[in-house]
């Protein structure tokens, strides 16, 4: 007998078990900073301008213009400016420059100075933009191999979560912690950089149909059929989520039951 009627007697009988899943002085006085040199959070440090101190000269929206001297963390843009990000000594706080106010800038590593801001900062933007071009293709990449291990899977999971119409967020939550403990086994980086939100929608898009599974099940038995196993102990987590079973949901563990059989079974075959 296979080794998965039991997972289904556990499953049809009343009670379950848990199974765990893997700056200066002013010309005009001492003033308050105006409000464009004001920002209500950090920004995250940017790996090419972190750690720059450069001394500016800086005019507010108001006409005051103050001596800085800024360590500098990030450019930062809204719809139509740009902004200097930085810790500030003369307020001894953060601070966001708008950079076409800033009338001159001194670089004290080489002793350069211009009154272009945009220009000084250029290169180090360009620098970030293909910096950043390469964190979103690898995070792509990064994203279609997680897909690439847990698609199947993910098959599955929707034909059983999907067997009564109705996808609630506990069925929803088991899904998505179970994608991110699959995305750690393939290590840090990847797990860091992949999109989970791209997962979940590639997920909800699939059409659960008997089909579909049976062909998930036997590409995934190819796998070994311990991860067949923690793969019905979660549907069966799953069908349990909203403390309800109807006889769709068991219709639609019976086909699971069936398709995994019937891929074990010709697994052992193929095995001799």
């Amino acid at each position: 007998m296979s080794i998965f009627a039991d997972l289904r007697k556990r499953f049809l009988a009343a009670g379950r078990d848990d199974h765990e899943l893997p700056g200066g002085v002013t010309q005009h006085g001492r003033v308050d900073d105006s409000a464009d040199m004001l920002a209500a959070s950090e920004a995250d440090p940017e790996p090419l301008l972190d750690g720059l101190s450069v001394g500016i000269t800086y005019e507010d929206a108001d006409g005051n213009i103050s001596e800085r001297l800024v360590n500098c963390i990030k450019i930062v843009e809204n719809e139509s400016e740009r902004y200097l990000w930085g810790y500030c000594h003369l307020r001894t706080d953060f601070r966001a420059f708008q950079l076409d106010r800033i009338r001159e800038i001194r670089d004290y590593r080489t002793g350069a100075h211009t009154d272009d801001a945009e220009r000084f900062f250029a290169p180090f933007r360009t620098l970030a933009e293909q910096d950043q071009a390469a964190k979103t293709e690898f995070a792509s990449r990064a994203t279609r191999e997680v897909l690439g291990l847990v698609g199947d899977e993910l098959r599955i999971l929707m034909f059983v979560a999907m067997a009564d119409r109705h996808f609630d967020a506990r069925e929803q939550e088991l899904i998505s912690e179970f994608i991110q403990t699959r995305a750690r086994q393939l290590g840090d980086e990847i797990f860091q950089a992949y999109d989970h939100a791209r997962v979940l929608e590639w997920m909800r898009g699939q059409v659960p149909s008997f089909s579909v599974l049976e062909r998930a099940v036997q590409r995934l038995s190819a796998r070994g059929e311990w991860e067949l196993r923690a793969l019905w102990d979660l549907s069966k987590d799953i069908v349990h989520a909203d403390d309800h079973v109807d006889d769709k949901e068991v219709t639609a563990m019976e086909e699971l039951y069936n398709a995994i059989d019937a891929a074990v079974s010709q697994q052992r075959e193929e095995a001799g």
